[in-house]
């Protein structure tokens, strides 16, 4: 395991993004985590555009990827320039990955049924391999006791016990291996 140190901080179409460059194994690796606030979808297939663009010029090893909002059904495929790889599609073939399920969290039951592959890893590897991505995040924090939701059902008020997992996301936990 590797210490990122917090390189700097990018803004793509004004929102504020983490950015950290890292040597492992002698090669650097460029790493920017994402977290867009933002719903709409032409604001969001401009700022991924910008930043596979701007991370994939003259940076032989990229990493990008966290919570990007992005819907396949509203944004259509994300923009992706030769070497770069969706992570998830390319290792996990015909699983959606959805890392916003309120079928499998339960700490969502309580919402209208909604699965989004909203968190997402996205790589241009030169001197390094993708090793691993699985989901993370998927129980209950042990020893937190649970949280009262309400929910109106029909004009009555319901209260719904529900577990505390780490976030209403699953996360997403990528393994880089050197070539």
């Amino acid at each position: 395991m590797v210490d990122l140190q917090l390189s700097k901080r990018l803004k793509f179409r004004g929102e504020s993004h983490l950015f950290w460059q890292q040597a492992i194994s002698r090669a650097p690796v460029q790493v920017l985590l994402n977290g867009t606030r933002c719903s709409a979808e032409n604001v969001r297939v401009e700022q991924a555009n910008e930043a596979v663009e701007i991370l994939g010029a003259n940076n032989p090893n990229v990493v990008f990827g966290g919570d990007i909002n992005w819907d396949d059904k509203l944004d259509g495929k994300f923009p992706l320039p030769e070497k770069w790889v969706d992570v998830w599609e390319a290792l996990k073939p015909g699983d959606p990955g959805f890392t916003y399920d309120t079928k499998a969290n339960p700490m969502l039951s309580g919402n209208r049924a909604l699965q989004k592959r909203l968190d997402r890893f996205f790589c241009r590897l030169d001197d390094y391999k993708v090793g691993g991505v699985e989901m993370v995040g998927k129980e209950a924090i042990p020893g937190l006791s649970s949280y009262v939701k309400e929910k109106r059902v029909r004009g009555d008020v319901k209260k719904l016990e529900l577990p505390v997992l780490p976030s209403d996301h699953f996360g997403l936990l990528l393994t880089l291996l050197p070539k």
